[in-house]
C-alpha cells in the first residue's frame, strides 16, 4: 500500500504505522486514537507515506461511505505546512474554513522552517489547527524530534501533540537519489554540446529558431507560452 523500501527496520516500522493509521482512519475506529506524528530526517519516506494515505483515502472515500464507515465521504485535507506559514491573513483563514470542514488531515513537514516560529505567529497557527483537529483524524509528519517540540514550537503545541502515536525514526536512512558530481555533471554538458555541434542549425522545412519541423509537436510545445 505504502511502497516503500521495507528492508531497512524503520522504513518497515514506518509502512506498519502508516497502514494502520490508514484502516483506522478508512474505518474511522477511535479506540486507539486519531493522531499519529512521524518524525525524522529528511528523505526517510515521511512525505512519500503521507501521500499514500492521501492517495488511498482519497480514492476510497466515497466506497467508505457507503459501506456504512462514515455518515457520509469524509473530506480530505492535505497541507504542506510550509505553505500555511506564509499564507496571508485573509488566506489562513480561508485555510481554516476548509480545515473546519474536513474529517480527515494530513500535515506534511511542519517544522521545516523552525527558525520562523521564534515570531510566534506560525506557532500559534500551529496550535490553532492542532486545537481545530482535535476531534479529527490527522497524520502529520516533522523532521523535528519529540524532546525538540517544546523549543521549537511552543508548551502548549507540545501537550496537544503529547497524546498523538508516535513513530521517532531518528537515525533513518536517507532514500532519495543523491545529485551527480560536478565533475560528471560536466562530462554529459561537454557530451550535449558535441552533439549539438553537428546538428544544423537550419533545414528545410524547419523553423529557424528551434530547428524543429513546422507543424511538428515538439514545434508546437516550444512555441506554446
Amino acid at each position: 500500500m505504502i511502497g516503500l523500501n521495507e528492508t531497512a527496520p524503520l522504513s518497515n516500522r514506518l509502512a506498519k504505522f502508516i497502514e494502520a493509521w490508514i484502516k483506522a482512519a478508512a474505518s474511522n475506529k477511535r479506540d486507539k486514537g486519531t493522531w499519529m506524528v512521524i518524525s525524522g530526517p529528511p528523505g526517510a519516506g515521511k512525505t512519500h507515506s503521507l501521500k499514500a494515505a492521501r492517495r488511498f483515502l482519497e480514492n476510497h472515500n466515497v466506497d467508505l461511505w457507503h459501506e456504512c464507515y462514515w455518515p457520509s465521504p469524509p473530506a480530505i485535507l492535505w497541507a504542506t505546512w510550509s505553505r500555511i506559514i506564509a499564507l496571508e491573513r485573509d488566506e489562513w483563514d480561508d485555510w481554516l474554513y476548509d480545515l473546519r470542514r474536513a474529517s480527515i488531515v494530513i500535515l506534511d513537514d511542519v517544522g521545516s522552517e523552525v527558525d520562523k516560529y521564534k515570531t510566534g505567529e506560525p506557532a500559534e497557527r500551529l496550535r490553532v489547527a492542532l486545537e481545530t483537529c482535535e476531534r479529527r483524524w490527522l497524520l502529520m509528519s516533522t523532521n523535528l524530534r519529540p524532546d525538540k517540540w517544546a523549543s521549537a514550537f511552543d508548551q502548549r503545541v507540545n501537550s496537544r501533540l503529547q497524546p498523538a502515536v508516535t513513530l521517532d525514526m531518528t537515525g533513518a536512512i536517507d532514500f532519495r537519489p543523491t545529485k551527480k558530481p560536478a565533475n560528471q555533471r560536466l562530462q554529459v554538458a561537454a557530451v550535449a554540446s558535441i552533439g549539438a555541434a553537428h546538428v544544423p542549425q537550419i533545414l528545410p522545412g524547419r523553423d529557424a529558431r528551434s530547428g524543429c519541423r513546422s507543424g511538428s509537436l515538439a514545434h508546437r510545445l516550444q512555441r506554446q507560452p
